[in-house]
């Protein structure tokens, strides 16, 4: 339950320092564990700008290129990142609608291999944190007919210690709960302008029907381990403000909240099973 307890926190965060940010993986896996991972990734034509200004102030220019989101050279080291053996076979730069960026398209033989990262802040260059291990969602494919993967998300190695801390953290600031309410408010408006674009996405498709899995949602083929949009989120304020008390709910209050937050889906099991064929 990893996610669920240090999540909201990170979306915050990955907000407030990324900007409009859009970012979609969807893995494609076929019965024998080899397949590709399509990644999609857009910015607000402005926000780029302003990046690319930053980056020339910070920079010699005689040594450095101009800031671009789509970077086949960082998209070769991302392939090495993503699992041994995946290969990044093509890119493309792509506009849409004021915004800005790319789909690339990696290719794996061992889906064993792959390693996939729920941080999406390594996509600009505001936030130079590298990412970790903690944060991998990791696979265990058994060939057979019916195939079966296994999917390992992130562990909650702390996550009881995290949900303590934030408990004695909320009685000792009981006092200010007034005044935090009013710029929690105030916050919220602002990132409605400012964040309205923001998406993550991470999907599974799968090459055949799904005869068995515990996944939490499923949609055809299709299982989407999670995904955010900050647009829909926003549709229902007091449904976004119910969000920030996901770090303190169990299991069962937080999945029945979930089911009634339009814009977020989040993947509730630590270990999920597919069968398929």
């Amino acid at each position: 339950m990893k996610t669920l307890f240090k999540f909201f926190p990170i979306f915050l965060l990955v907000l407030t320092l990324t900007g409009c940010i859009d970012v979609q993986y969807k893995m494609n896996l076929k019965t024998d564990g080899s397949g590709t991972i399509e990644e999609i990734v857009y910015m607000n034509s402005a926000m780029i700008q302003m990046l690319k200004g930053f980056m020339a102030m910070g920079n010699d220019s005689t040594q450095q290129k101009e800031f671009s989101l789509f970077d086949e050279d960082e998209l070769r080291k991302e392939a090495k990142d993503l699992g041994k053996g995946v290969r990044y076979v093509s890119g493309e730069e792509l506009k849409d609608n004021g915004r800005e960026g790319y789909r690339a398209v990696f290719e794996f033989d061992d889906v064993n291999k792959i390693k996939m990262n729920e941080d999406v802040s390594n996509k600009t260059p505001s936030m130079g944190e590298e990412e970790t291990p903690e944060d991998d969602i990791t696979f265990k494919f058994i060939k057979g007919s019916p195939a079966t993967l296994m999917i390992y998300m992130p562990e909650d190695d702390e996550g009881e210690n995290e949900v303590e801390g934030q408990n004695e953290a909320a009685e000792g600031n009981e006092v200010e709960s007034d005044s935090n309410s009013i710029q929690d408010e105030e916050w919220t408006d602002e990132m409605k302008n400012m964040m309205k674009d923001f998406r993550i996405s991470i999907q599974i498709e799968l090459d055949g029907d799904i005869v068995e899995t515990n996944a939490t949602n499923v949609d055809g083929s299709n299982i989407t381990l999670l995904e955010v949009s900050f647009n829909k989120l926003l549709e229902d304020p007091e449904k976004f403000k119910k969000l920030k008390g996901l770090d303190d709910a169990s299991y069962e209050e937080t999945k029945e909240l979930l089911k009634d937050i339009p814009g977020v889906k989040l993947e509730m099991n630590e270990e999920v099973k597919v069968v398929f064929e």
